[in-house]
């Protein structure tokens, strides 16, 4: 006769060594860019993205987040979870994001959700970029850009009330300078300007 409780026992235990090993797996795999990375305030890149060299838990976590990779010499990519203050980034809260021209033929700035997707609003706005922020031709004009889930009075960018989410900085053909010194190349500033009395607490 058949006996459950083996089968059962034996089940539990495949389950869960499938579960540790996805979960070990996915740890690698979220921190793979992190764990190999360059830090810059708190903007983080790796300069494995788009390479030969990216290991396979790299090339899995840009598959994951649908960041499209380029070669560096191409593109530079910087992605931002926190502000200058080393907070998470909150649809709570309220952001100013500023710099000056950055040295790359064309850049970008995208607000992803948690789930590393775009977050629909009504404005259809998802990021802002070198054309749109009028700087094409004002190579040191300065420039700000407002983050927050309520609706502001100038280069707005719509995030979720209720999540957190990132910012990517996208560099396309950036100059030698920066490809050279990515750890002190200048990048955007993030700083939070005001929150909601939930957003405040973190």
């Amino acid at each position: 006769m058949f006996r459950l409780a083996p089968f059962f026992k034996l089940t539990g235990i495949v389950l869960f060594a499938a579960v540790v090993g996805a979960g070990s797996a996915w740890w690698a795999i979220m921190g793979a860019v992190a764990a190999s990375g360059i830090q810059n305030g708190p903007w983080y890149t790796s300069t494995a993205i788009g390479s030969a060299a990216s290991d396979p838990y790299t090339r899995a976590q840009i598959a994951l987040t649908g960041l499209l990779a380029l070669n560096k010499s191409e593109a530079v990519y910087f992605t931002a979870t926190q502000d200058d203050d080393g907070r998470p980034l909150s649809g709570a809260c309220t952001y100013e994001v500023t710099g000056r021209n950055l040295a790359a033929r064309w850049w970008s700035i995208t607000a992803y959700g948690s789930d590393h997707y775009l977050m629909n609003n009504k404005q259809e706005r998802f990021s802002y970029n070198v054309a749109s922020l009028g700087l094409r031709f004002a190579p040191i004009a300065k420039w700000r850009i407002n983050v927050s889930a309520s609706e502001q009075q100038s280069n707005w960018l719509p995030v979720k009330k209720n999540d957190f989410f990132s910012l990517t900085l996208r560099l396309y053909n950036p100059s030698a300078q920066i490809v050279g010194n990515l750890e002190n190349v200048g990048l955007p500033e993030i700083k939070r300007m005001s929150c909601t009395d939930a957003g405040a607490a973190s």
